[in-house]
């Protein structure tokens, strides 16, 4: 996982942890301990770096903050850290989120907009995975939401939710439990009191030990009024251990540069929360002195002079990084001849068959923890293990490199070395120069007299000028020392006459009819004269024509049946009759066939004598309707001589 920029992060969020400044606490937490008030309830976490952008241009400052929510239950809280310009400027938010799947959860983002005092829900959901490390400084999870107002506090898609703070953290701190990527940890925040008087300023440290072994350090942070006032000390406490081992610790006061032991021990367990701003654990002594010491170490090979471009950009950070999916961290210090050294401004860098892959600025090291200076690096990997890495180290002050003696395996997420215990690299100054680096060319600006051997170094004035930059030929019309730039056709220093395309020095063009003339209407020359021929409404090019029934740009057309219709004639175009034949008369008759016309169907002829479409009723012999739905038996009406309606019957 690249876990570079998130560990800067965290490190900014420490820093201004207490910088928020609510004009009161929010009621974002219940207990007001800045911390989430259920996270012991879940098993798995994992990390988000986010940036803001409201209406789409990017936002944050200090106070504001983000909540990460799955079904509206809160899962994590961030706030606004300031980022420094090499790594991009602005405002990120480092948050720890949480839950006991492995993954399956959608989370949903809210922001806290702390100027404006307004709540807004963000655009973007993102599915929680366990250990997850989404986004970092240089490219952060963004979250979008729009500012607007107008839909009255309604959820979802980027929608303003509320004035008023939020339910995140209501005692203001902006802290949800800074857990990270160890095995084990948990967090101590504590005060100092000197002989029971409360104490502390910027610059003052406590560190936590085991056996002498160092478990965690933190540094003064200023607590503001509505919390208590003084300073506190949050501290990540670490452990191979799940609990058992004991913690003792120091006061490190930079005032006095003075280290003293504290009188409190704290037994260690995994996931402890020990303190809070608002109820710190006491760390109590009495003022005394302290002590520190320093290291040894063994031989190695010179390799070059000069400076090393292992860091291009100076923020102390491997440049091709996100190259690699792998990291882990080494602290080391230097021995040049078996004697501790280093100096601010030194380096040191990782190798893998002459690929770099970290780099560590020298940093001082407080008296209580050793003095000195140790170095720490990021070093990174596409494996999981089985790459071995050496070791070079720049001395700035001899502006000279060297091979260490040591190598080291990579190991996915390892932690090699600590500042008390550092990572030894040794190596032999023997091999160096005896004499002294620097210009031995007369002819150079920087040209030292001392120096014995030329180290590369030497600068040269630019052509035309002295080594004091004063100009020692003629200059040219834009002031050029040596130039040869002149005035164009145009009045332009240096420039190249019209330009192409052009036809003089304001920019025109000829579009035919001229330089800066007009170009001509089409189907018209450059005197306005018509060059085809006109339309029945005189249009020079037009394209009206005259209709069937003689009017200039009429409607009128001639229809199926070969007659004008339609525009000005009054009559309507022929229609299909029933058969298909324009302006025909054949219809659809009662019994839904099509019939006169040119059909040669009867309209009607499928009727029986009763009506009925091809009904089987007849007449019978005495002329009357009979059968199909008649109700009535053929020749029912004769008598039994056979006479229609008679009188004749049968007798007894």
């Amino acid at each position: 996982m690249k876990k570079v920029n998130n560990i800067i992060s965290m490190l900014f969020g420490f820093g201004l942890l207490f910088q928020i400044g609510l004009a009161q606490a929010p009621a974002w937490d219940s207990n007001g301990d800045g911390v989430l008030d259920n996270f012991n309830d879940y098993e798995n976490n994992g990390s988000v770096t986010a940036k803001v952008y409201p209406d789409g241009t990017e936002g944050g400052a200090l106070g504001d903050m983000i909540a990460a929510f799955v079904d509206d239950e809160q899962r994590g809280v961030g706030v606004a850290s300031e980022v420094p310009v090499f790594l991009g400027n602005g405002y990120a938010f480092l948050m720890m989120v949480y839950s006991n799947a492995t993954g399956g959860e959608s989370m949903t983002f809210k922001y806290y907009d702390s100027v404006n005092d307004n709540v807004y829900d963000c655009d973007e959901s993102l599915d929680f995975t366990v250990n997850m490390v989404e986004g970092d400084v240089t490219n952060p999870f963004a979250l979008n939401f729009t500012t607007s107002t107008d839909d009255g506090g309604s959820v979802g898609g980027g929608d303003f939710v509320s004035s008023g703070l939020p339910a995140w953290d209501a005692n203001g701190d902006g802290v949800l439990d800074n857990f990270n990527d160890y095995e084990n940890n948990g967090s101590v925040t504590a005060k100092v009191y000197a002989d029971g008087a409360e104490v502390g300023a910027v610059g003052d440290m406590v560190a936590a030990f085991i056996d002498g072994e160092q478990r965690g350090v933190g540094a003064a942070s200023e607590v503001p009024v509505f919390l208590g006032n003084g300073y506190a000390f949050l501290m990540m406490v670490y452990s191979n251990a799940t609990g058992g081992e004991t913690m003792t610790f120091q006061y490190y006061d930079s005032v006095e540069d003075a280290v003293y032991n504290t009188s409190e021990t704290l037994d260690f367990t995994v996931n402890m929360v020990e303190g809070d701003v608002t109820n710190p654990f006491a760390l109590n002594y009495t003022p005394g002195s302290g002590d520190g010491d320093g290291g040894t170490g063994d031989s190695g090979d010179f390799v070059s002079f000069g400076p090393v471009d292992w860091d291009l950009d100076g923020d102390g950070v491997l440049d091709n990084f996100n190259d690699y999916e792998n990291n882990g961290s080494v602290t080391a210090k230097v021995y040049p001849d078996g004697v501790e050294g280093g100096a601010l401004g030194d380096l040191i860098a990782a190798f893998v068959d002459g690929e770099q892959r970290g780099v560590g600025a020298a940093s001082e090291v407080p008296v209580f923890l050793g003095n000195g200076y140790a170095f720490l690096m990021m070093v990174y990997s596409n494996a999981t293990g089985g790459e071995t890495m050496t070791f070079q180290y720049y001395d700035e002050s001899s502006n000279s490199v060297y091979n260490t003696n040591e190598t080291l395996d990579f190991t996915v997420n390892m932690v090699e070395g600590d500042v008390t215990n550092p990572f030894a690299l040794t190596f032999s100054m023997g091999d160096g120069p005896s004499d002294i680096p620097g210009c031995t060319d007369s002819d150079a600006c920087n040209f030292d007299s001392s120096a014995t051997s030329d180290d590369g170094s030497c600068s040269y004035p630019e052509q035309n000028f002295d080594c004091d930059g004063n100009c020692l030929v003629e200059t040219d019309c834009a002031g050029v020392c040596g130039g040869d730039a002149v005035v164009d056709e145009c009045g332009e220093c240096g420039g190249d006459g019209i330009d192409e395309g052009f036809c003089d020095c304001d920019g025109n063009v000829d579009l035919g009819c001229g330089c800066g003339e007009p170009a001509a209407e089409q189907n018209f020359d450059c005197d306005g004269n018509c060059l085809v021929e006109t339309d029945c409404a005189g249009v020079c090019g037009g394209s009206t024509v005259i209709d069937c029934a003689g009017v200039c740009g009429g409607s009128a057309i001639v229809d199926n049946c070969e007659i004008c219709v339609g525009g000005d004639t009054g009559l309507e175009p022929c229609e299909l009759d029933c058969e298909g034949v324009y302006g025909g008369s054949a219809v659809v008759d009662d019994c839904g066939v099509c019939s006169g016309g040119t059909t040669g169907h009867e309209a009607n002829s499928d009727q029986d004598c009763a009506g009925v479409c091809f009904g089987e009723a007849f007449l019978d012999d005495c002329d009357v309707c009979s059968g199909g739905t008649t109700d009535h038996l053929a020749n029912s009406d004769q008598d039994c001589a056979g006479v229609c309606f008679g009188e004749a019957f049968l007798d007894d």
